[in-house]
């Protein structure tokens, strides 16, 4: 450890700092230096609490109970949460619940569910709610929303939902056929403590999604909850658009970022077709293809079935252009080629007549 001078990067004044490390990570520390001195962190901590809590009351939230610091702490703890809720947090129960969180007065409260997950803060704090908290209007709307299977495999219930292009669904506890048909079966992915999948253009409406995601759910014995009536009726009857999961699409990034990708949902397989295509490689998740193949691409997504995403799809018009804008050539014959050297002796013809040369003769006397 070494004690270095730096530079506060608000007052701009230098003060001594205790840095651990080697000479040349000290010097690269102080040369990098993005902190303030101790002075200016107060003065931005009292300014962040004094804003915290005027921000409080111009948003209507009560006033915060307990020690004049768990309030100033409590205050700055409950702006950021607030700010910072994801949509998806706040839908269904937790809709409802979320007025009440609001309203929540006790600093160490705020304080003390200040490290969780805030999607599951809300959950738990709807779970402390009696049910009549609700009132009449509330549980009836939650019973018209719920489908219920002849034999239900469980008595929980999965509750669906979507922000934007993405649907989401919980359901309280793990079960490997919810998994099974949610991620195997769907793509689907856990985050945010909620099975969620974001869908393109091509994947259709939200509406067919959710509905779909009913409908399978429903036929594999979970009992569900969707807020839209036509989507609930949607998801009984199985009517929906099926969603394109086949997809050829264009590689952005890496080595081979302009080529085709060409991906299939889980339980089928193409590769072998796939990789028969010209210049096909495997780079995971798919198999890409070049550019210059878009036509055995496109018969290749013909015959499979498989939706071209806009990305491939200005592939193949950009790879047509190129193509178009080539020279066409009608090159002239090859020159004949001329026989290579004999490696042995040259076998010469023989002469047409055999005699002895006349100055080799000896005289006749």
């Amino acid at each position: 450890m070494s004690r270095e001078t730096v530079v506060c990067v608000d007052c701009g004044e230098e003060y001594v700092v205790d840095i651990m490390g080697n000479r040349a990570y000290r010097a690269r520390r102080v040369r990098n230096w993005d902190r303030c001195c101790d002075d200016c962190h107060k003065k931005f901590l009292e300014r962040e609490r004094q804003e915290a809590i005027t921000w409080g009351e111009e948003y209507g939230l009560p006033e915060l109970e307990g020690t004049p610091a768990q309030v100033a702490w409590a205050a700055v703890i409950r702006r950021k949460l607030i700010e910072h809720t994801p949509i998806s947090a706040i839908t269904g129960i937790g809709a409802r619940a979320w007025g009440e969180v609001r309203k929540e007065r006790s600093a160490s409260w705020w304080i003390d569910n200040r490290y969780g997950e805030w999607e599951e803060t809300i959950r738990r704090y709807t779970a402390k709610l009696p049910t009549e908290h609700f009132g009449e209007n509330a549980l009836i709307a939650e019973a018209e929303a719920t489908l219920r299977p002849t034999n239900p495999v469980c008595e929980l219930i999965a509750e669906i939902g979507s922000v934007g292009t993405t649907v989401h669904v919980r359901l309280p506890e793990k079960d490997e056929d919810f998994r099974k048909i949610v991620r195997m079966g769907l793509g689907f992915r856990w985050r945010n403590g909620q099975w969620e999948k974001t869908y393109s253009a091509l994947g259709g409406t939200i509406q067919d999604r959710m509905a779909e995601l009913g409908h399978r759910l429903l036929a594999g014995g979970f009992i569900v909850r969707i807020m839209d009536p036509e989507i609930r009726r949607k998801a009984v009857a199985g009517e929906y658009a099926e969603e394109k999961r086949r997809m050829v699409k264009k590689r952005t990034a890496g080595d081979y970022a302009g080529w085709f990708a060409i991906y299939w949902p889980f339980g089928e397989d193409f590769y072998k077709d796939a990789k028969r295509l010209p210049g096909a490689k495997y780079s995971k998740p798919d198999v890409v293809v070049p550019s210059e193949a878009f036509e055995e691409v496109l018969g290749f997504a013909e015959v499979n079935e498989f939706a071209l995403s806009p990305g491939a799809q200005e592939l193949v018009e950009r790879a047509q252009a190129a193509r178009a804008a080539s020279l066409v050539v009608d090159p002239a014959p090859l020159h004949p080629k001329t026989p290579p050297p004999s490696k042995g002796r040259p076998v010469l013809a023989p002469p047409a007549e055999v005699g002895i040369d006349p100055d080799l003769k000896d005289e006749e006397d």
